[in-house]
Order: structure tokens, then C-alpha cells, then sequence
């Protein structure tokens, strides 16, 4: 049997599918499962999948009709077989070590869930990512105050499912959704973390996390808000469900839901067609409550109903966006400029 399983979920992932599936091929743990999940792939994905297949045991491919990244998840984890699963993008890649890391880790205290530092990267720019400044264990309590207040609750840290290493009997027991191309790693990791009660960190990047541009996640949805509701309730019985429902922790949330209303609203504002769905958006009840919950310019202006001022205000937030976008690929432009020079 293999120590772990590493699912991919590969959707019109040609350009860079191969990169990631050597590196997994050449971890320095060489007991391991691929699970390719070919999710209704267009281009070359199950050609290049196909191959891997044919070329190295450890490969297992699954084609399917196109569901979304969620159900492939899915799927993935009802083919491993291994004790423990992963989770990869198919356009990112991972260290040689990445299992090895992982499951040692793991086996220190039997961690139910093990999570490591990651590069984030486009073309020559490279940013190191830690949650902590050093490798730490957590118990059940230390894991409730240490990371779900941060991330599940108050989104001041990211949650990833690519940076994980799970129990797959845990996983399969405790997981039953996988999102709607929403917040997926969120919904997921949500349900996950209520059977944590050991915790393992290691403070070292082993995953490549690769910006692409026009990937589903960077990508508009003005459907997002009404399952975004859905979620937002499923949490707040799963905050109860913790004790961590009081005063203080609602107004953590509060400040999670505003900056996420605030953010999506910001790249939808510019889409004439949105601007009625806009308007009830910021006029919804759970909203405004949010909003006043916690200070800001754009909470204050949802909570007095100003829907000009709010309009307003997401066009300025829209265009500083598309200025620091601007910016970076024009560093990204000079870092190549420099380095080809070089050569």
C-alpha cells in the first residue's frame, strides 16, 4: 500500500500539468498514489494524463465529465487507498521533499492534519508564505485559538487545501460538501478542522503556488453571493458548535464577511448588468448587520443605506486595484528584462 495519495484535479491544465506531475513523481518518497482527476478537460490534459499512466503504476487517471474542481475532489478521494491524502492544483508544483516533510511530521504526535509554508510565484517573482515563524505542535485547543480564530473564522490567513496533508479516513468521515466554485478549500477545510485534535506545522516552503492569470479562481462570478449565504450559515452553527460564538468572535466574522463582500463587489462594479444584483447585495439584511458591526468607510456606508456613496467607493477600490496590477506586471516585465539580460 502507498503512504499517500495525492490528488490532482486537472481541467484545461496543458501548459503546466507535466511540471507538476514530475515533481510528484520524483519525491524523494517514492510509495506514493497520483490520482489525476480529468474533469471534462478541452485541450491536451488527458493526452498528457494518459501518458504519465501508461508510463508509471503510481498513476491513476479518472476521466469524468466536467463538474467543477469540487467534485473532483471528490471523486479523488473515494479512488485513494492510502492512509493519508494531499491535495495539488495542476498548475502548481510541489518540492521534492513535500511527502516526505509531511508525513514525518506527521508521525511526531499522529497529527491529524499536518500544514507547511509555500511559495507564491509568477514567471521569476518569487514570495515566501509561513503561517508561523517556526515549526510547532498544536493540540485541539491550541489548534481552535491558533489557527481556526484566524483563518476559518477571522480570514487572516488563507485557507488552502494544496499545503495539507489529511487522514483520509478522517477526511472521508468528516467531509460530505465540497463547495460550488466557492470558497471550495474554505467549505472543505471548515469540516475537516471539527475532528482536528493534534496539529502539526512545518515552517518551510514546499509548495509552488503559480498566479495565473484568468484562473476560475481570479475570475468574476456574479452568481458567488447566494452561496456565499449558504456557507456564511453553515458557519455560524459551526462557530456555536465551537464556542467560539461569542461577542468578540462575531465580530471577527463580521469583519471576514464585510471584507469579502467588499472585495467581490469592488470587481464587479465596473459590469453594468451587475449594478441591480449590486444594490441587493448591499441592501440584504445579513449585510447590513455585518456592516455594522464593525467600522470602515465601506461598512458605513452599507449600514446607512448609501448606495451611491458604496457605488462610488467600489469604483475607487476597482481602479487602485487595476493600478497595483499595473504595477506588478510591470515589475514582473523588469524582473525578465534583467535576468535576459544576464544570459
Amino acid at each position: 500500500m502507498s503512504r499517500v495519495s495525492v490528488i490532482v484535479p486537472v481541467y484545461n491544465a496543458e501548459r503546466y500539468l507535466g511540471e507538476c506531475i514530475e515533481s510528484l513523481l520524483s519525491q524523494t518518497v517514492s510509495d506514493i498514489e497520483i490520482i489525476l482527476v480529468n474533469d471534462g478537460s478541452r485541450d491536451g490534459s488527458e493526452a498528457i494524463c494518459r501518458e504519465y499512466a501508461e508510463r508509471d503504476t503510481r498513476v491513476k487517471l479518472l476521466s469524468k465529465q466536467n463538474e467543477g474542481a469540487g467534485r473532483a475532489r471528490a471523486d479523488g478521494v473515494r479512488l485513494a487507498s492510502s492512509p493519508f491524502i494531499c491535495f495539488i492544483d495542476s498548475d502548481d508544483y510541489v518540492s521534492a521533499d513535500y511527502c516526505e516533510a509531511l508525513l514525518e511530521a506527521q508521525q511526531r504526535s499522529d497529527a491529524d492534519l499536518v500544514e507547511c509554508g509555500y511559495y507564491v510565484f509568477e514567471d521569476s517573482v518569487k514570495k515566501e508564505h509561513c503561517v508561523f515563524d517556526s515549526s510547532l505542535s498544536l493540540d485541539g485547543e491550541g489548534f481552535k485559538s491558533e489557527v481556526i480564530l484566524n483563518t476559518i473564522i477571522g480570514g487572516t490567513e488563507a485557507v488552502l487545501l494544496w499545503n495539507k496533508l489529511y487522514k483520509r479516513e478522517l477526511f472521508y468521515s468528516l467531509v460530505s460538501d465540497y463547495g460550488v466554485n466557492v470558497l471550495e478549500d474554505y467549505v472543505i477545510n471548515m469540516q475537516y478542522y471539527s475532528g482536528v485534535s493534534r496539529y502539526e506545522y512545518v515552517a518551510r516552503p514546499l509548495v509552488f503556488y503559480r498566479v495565473v492569470a484568468g484562473s476560475l479562481s481570479r475570475r468574476f462570478n456574479p452568481s458567488l453571493f447566494e452561496e456565499l449565504k449558504r456557507i456564511v450559515g453553515v458557519k455560524m452553527q459551526y462557530m456555536a458548535g465551537y464556542g467560539l460564538d461569542g461577542e468578540r468572535e462575531m465580530r471577527i466574522h463580521s469583519e471576514w464577511y464585510i471584507r469579502y463582500i467588499e472585495g467581490y463587489l469592488s470587481r464587479g462594479v465596473g459590469i453594468k448588468d451587475f449594478r441591480p444584483r449590486l444594490i441587493e447585495i448591499i441592501s440584504d439584511e445579513g449585510v447590513i448587520s455585518a456592516a455594522s458591526a464593525v467600522d470602515g468607510k465601506f461598512a458605513r456606508l452599507v449600514k446607512d443605506k448609501n448606495h451611491k456613496g458604496v457605488i462610488s467607493y467600489l469604483k475607487w477600490q476597482n481602479f487602485k486595484s487595476k493600478v497595483k496590477s499595473v504595477l506588478y506586471r510591470l515589475k514582473i516585465n523588469i524582473q525578465k528584462s534583467r535576468e535576459s539580460n544576464l544570459k
